[in-house]
């Protein structure tokens, strides 16, 4: 196997930033598009279906024009930052990976802003099933599955779903 470039979908797009899932893959471009590919059985591409897999890069629509500048995946879902400190979410969300106070049975195809942390976000990453976020200050926030205690919340086993701020063991709400 030898590395070979990877073209983008238009004229001379160039990549800024790419981020990486357990199965897919995602490109920022200079221009804040984002495009996805790879396992999308949980909508993980946020591509609007749950097609898969997905076997060349992607326009991620839902995300255009809102100025991504990094993304992230999980296992089955994944996450974008804007320049502007928004984070959207999608895929998979049956332990709270979505952020929005709500367990999504069924994935979301299509990113989701996480509206607690709107403008406020420096910096994404993401774990197999939950994310984390360091906002302004460097305060560090975490939402998802807990199975590990991989959220710092002192709970084996519980799911947050709305990021909390990590605190140094005490659980903080926004």
């Amino acid at each position: 196997l030898e590395p070979r470039p990877l073209a983008l979908p238009g004229r001379s797009v160039k990549v800024l930033t790419v981020g990486c899932g357990s199965y897919h893959t995602m490109a920022v471009t200079t221009s804040g598009a984002v495009f996805s590919w790879g396992l999308n059985n949980h909508g993980q591409c946020g591509l609007g279906n749950v097609v898969s897999p997905v076997e060349s890069p992607a326009l991620v629509i839902n995300l255009q024009g809102v100025g991504v500048v990094q993304v992230c995946g999980g296992e089955h879902h994944s996450a974008a930052r804007t320049e502007a400190g928004d984070v959207f979410v999608w895929g998979r969300g049956d332990s709270g990976q979505i952020g929005n106070d709500k367990e999504y049975l069924e994935p979301t195809h299509t990113p989701i802003c996480v509206d607690a942390l709107s403008g406020k976000v420096t910096s994404i990453s993401t774990g197999a099933n939950h994310t984390l976020a360091v906002c302004g200050h460097n305060a560090l926030y975490a939402w998802g599955y807990g199975g590990m205690c991989q959220l710092g919340n002192g709970d084996d086993g519980g799911d947050e779903l709305t990021p909390f701020r990590v605190d140094r063991g005490n659980r903080l709400i926004l």
